[in-house]
């Protein structure tokens, strides 16, 4: 079941997917209140910090890309992958995927499959700025959990995302993570009235380590085969 707050933002993407073009998306307030393409400057300063120290190539990102690949930067070290989705047989399913930064950056045609769930006005946007990768197939976009190809091959990737959603809908996803080889997931401390800490002990339990910035989030990981 969709949290009241991400119907209100369904419904505001769909007057705007109506109204406007869609290559305006990034300038909808709705997607960056959501996707972070703004920032506080010490979240992004301390990221691009971070990345460059670790021989990343930030100089043409932009904040939401810093921010992502971040991301991506501490499910490599946390979960001791030497390159995310440098394996033919790596499968990526992320929940909630943005507007599909990390799909661009981790599905190539020689490199990993990806699939996205999201709701359906998310895929619209998706769709749009993924462009090739979608059309010919290398990202897939879908609704449904139940649709998803999981292995034990695949790492499940939600990032403030499942932990977004009431605990009705979290359940619906509980078998992507039970059958995949891998899971990274970032998730603030408390939404609304979930204990998103507890919740996250009690139905996935794995490792767990707070993150610096932002303050009061967390990480959790499990790798089995990845």
């Amino acid at each position: 079941m969709m949290d009241p707050d991400w119907s209100d933002h369904a419904r505001k993407l769909r007057e705007l997917l109506k109204n406007d073009d869609v290559a305006n998306f990034r300038d909808w307030d709705i997607i960056r209140q959501t996707c972070h393409i703004t920032g506080p400057a010490k979240w992004m300063n301390a990221e691009r910090k971070a990345l460059l120290e670790n021989g990343w190539d930030i100089d043409k990102l932009t904040h939401t890309e810093v921010h992502q690949y971040y991301h991506a930067m501490m499910m490599e070290k946390l979960m001791g992958i030497e390159e995310l989705g440098a394996g033919q047989d790596d499968n990526f399913v992320e929940i909630g995927g943005g507007y599909g930064v990390l799909a661009s950056a981790l599905a190539s045609p020689s490199r990993a499959n990806y699939t996205i769930i999201d709701i359906p006005e998310m895929l619209e946007i998706q769709r749009y700025n993924l462009g090739p990768l979608a059309e010919d197939g290398m990202v897939t976009l879908i609704t449904y959990p139940s649709d998803a190809v999981v292995d034990s091959h695949t790492l499940v990737i939600a990032l403030w995302s499942l932990s977004e959603l009431d605990e009705i809908g979290r359940k619906e996803f509980l078998r992507v993570f039970d059958a995949a080889g891998a899971w990274f997931v970032a998730y603030q401390k408390q939404w609304q009235d979930i204990d998103n800490v507890a919740w996250f002990e009690e139905n996935l339990g794995g490792e767990r380590l707070k993150i610096e910035h932002p303050a009061g989030n967390y990480y959790g990981w499990e790798n089995q085969h990845i």
